[in-house]
Parts: structure tokens; sequence; C-alpha cells
């Protein structure tokens, strides 16, 4: 997960890197919905108060809406590559750069 989030970071084969990071968070997905969690959690605020601890002490309520975010903004990523400034743009031959503007 580290060496995917720091190849998008650089521009590095962002279509695999966020592959990888999307297929991590699709499997994150797959396991919230099967514990049961909806997809937006309750506002904590309004949840009273010691009604809600989750496994690592209070904090936010669980959902996976988080996820399914990470698995969207990815799939932009796999789409639309790294953009004018990655570093892949600079190893891909003249005919490829034509294309892209």
């Amino acid at each position: 997960m580290w060496a995917g989030g720091i190849a998008l970071i650089l521009g590095i084969l962002t279509p695999l890197a966020a592959l990888a990071i999307a297929v991590s968070m699709l499997y994150a997905v797959v396991l919230e919905i099967k514990k049961g969690f909806p997809f937006i959690a309750p506002d904590p605020f309004q949840i009273p108060e010691g009604d809600y601890a989750g496994p690592m002490g209070v904090g936010d309520p669980p959902s996976w809406e988080k996820a399914a975010m990470y698995v969207v903004m990815c799939g932009v990523l796999i789409t639309s590559g790294g953009g004018p400034f990655s570093v892949d743009l600079a190893f891909l031959s003249p005919n490829v750069q034509a294309l892209l503007g």
C-alpha cells in the first residue's frame, strides 16, 4: 500500500499503482459490507455519550463510504493517467505525448 501511494504521488506507473490501491479498498468494502456496516455512518456528535466505542476506543462510527470513495477515485486515475507533470509522461514516446496534448 505504501509503494502504491508513493508511486501515485510521483506519477510512476499511475494506472498500475491506482489499480493496486483500488483492489485493496474494494476488499475493504466487501469486508465492511459483510460485517453489516452502513454506507454512511451516523454523525458521531449525535450519538449519545457511551453508545459507541470502536475497536480502538471512541472514534468515528464504522461505514464503508470512505473505502468506496477511494475505489472511485482510483478508477478515475486508472482511466485518466498521471497527468501532464507525471514521471510516466516523460517516458512515453513522442507519438503518445502528441495524442495526449
